[in-house]
């Protein structure tokens, strides 16, 4: 194990996971019981143009996820493309729950403005007449980057990430959540903050959708919420334990009536030291990278208006006339052969399954 970076040190047990305690999830969270043939159909289908949930739950032993790379890695080079550069997903070992991300668009375009202006700050102090100027250029949006941690800690593909060139994990990680995915944002912390060992120094969680009840139904509100993990170290008499501490839980940066809350220090704050492991930075930084609740709402507002625009089909566009023809491109000779590739592929995959159906009669669809 490293050297962890220096934490926050407790003389009493930290109060950690308060809104998500870190027990097995209840039946009805494990997700559903699959074969690992039916998760591949299910990337097929995505690879196709086919909608998943945002937050796709299955029940996977450790075991059975192995396998299932494995059977990525026999499937056709345009599969294993897709699975390794478009397809975000989650593995908690923990829980043994594995989880397809596939993010709305309201959710793209939020967490797009989110880095941007995080990147626009951080150009700021990097441009600057300081001693910490140098630490500051070497900052970068890590995006999506997939993180992987040894043992029990899983693998991830976070919402957003931002770390130093040098670190081998990113300082800062954003997550955004919804009503799927809002249960296991405390996983998610758990994960990041203990797999990296206190390496990944702040997780953001900045929940924008809301449910309430409203005649009988559930309908969608406008609250939204930001809560803050960071690691802490308790003295439990054995050499301090280190666990992911929420020290901010469910803070709300706009309301119920979709108005941004008006408190000037409510909004994500950063220091320029949470970026990266203290490795890098012997001594505290105490720059800020500060995000307004403000600014936030006016973030979530546009991309929630963009989403609805398009849906409604009322963006700006030009139509062709009548007289005007569409021709696709031809097939290339390879993609006409990967074609075929994929379509042998799911040929023997159905076969596969047939044989499984009948060789096990307890099995049900």
């Amino acid at each position: 194990m490293s050297n962890p970076a220096p934490l926050v040190v407790t003389t009493t047990p930290p109060d950690s996971f308060t809104s998500t305690p870190l027990t097995p999830p209840p039946s009805e969270e494990k997700g559903s019981r699959v074969s690992t043939s039916q998760i591949l159909d299910g990337v097929r289908n995505f690879q196709r143009g086919q909608a998943l949930p945002p937050w796709h739950r299955f029940s996977l032993q450790e075991d059975e996820y192995t396998r299932l790379l494995a059977e990525v890695g026999k499937e056709s080079e345009s599969f294993q493309g897709f699975w390794k550069h478009k397809l975000k997903y989650d593995y908690f070992p923990s829980t043994s729950t594995f989880i397809f991300r596939m993010p709305t668009a309201t959710h793209e375009r939020f967490i797009t403005s989110v880095v941007q202006e995080t990147t626009r700050q951080l150009q700021t102090l990097a441009t600057a007449d300081s001693l910490t100027s140098e630490f500051a250029r070497q900052l970068d949006s890590c995006g999506s980057t997939s993180i992987h941690f040894p043992d029990e800690y899983g693998r991830h593909d976070p919402d957003g990430s931002f770390g130093h060139t040098q670190a081998q994990y990113p300082g800062v990680i954003f997550e955004v959540s919804y009503s799927q995915k809002r249960r296991d944002l405390g996983r998610l912390a758990d994960d990041y903050i203990l797999g990296s060992d206190g390496n990944i120094r702040v997780v953001i969680g900045l929940d924008i959708e809301y449910l309430a009840r409203g005649k009988g139904k559930e309908v969608s509100g406008k609250v939204a919420t930001i809560s803050v993990w960071r690691p802490r170290i308790s003295d439990d008499g054995n050499g301090g334990e280190l666990t992911a501490h929420q020290e901010i839980v469910d803070l709300e940066f706009r309301d119920k009536d979709g108005i941004a809350n008006p408190s000037p220090g409510i909004g994500i704050s950063l220091r320029l030291d949470d970026f990266a492991t203290s490795a890098l930075h012997p001594k505290p930084m105490s720059e800020r990278v500060f995000i307004p609740a403000t600014t936030l709402t006016i973030f979530l507002n546009n991309a929630e208006k963009a989403e609805s625009m398009i849906k409604e089909n009322m963006g700006a566009k030009v139509t062709l006339g009548k007289v005007v023809k569409k021709r696709r491109r031809q097939s290339t000779p390879i993609e006409e052969l990967d074609e075929t590739k994929e379509k042998t592929f799911k040929e023997e995959e159905e076969r596969a399954e047939k044989r499984a159906r009948k060789a096990d009669k307890a099995w049900k669809p």
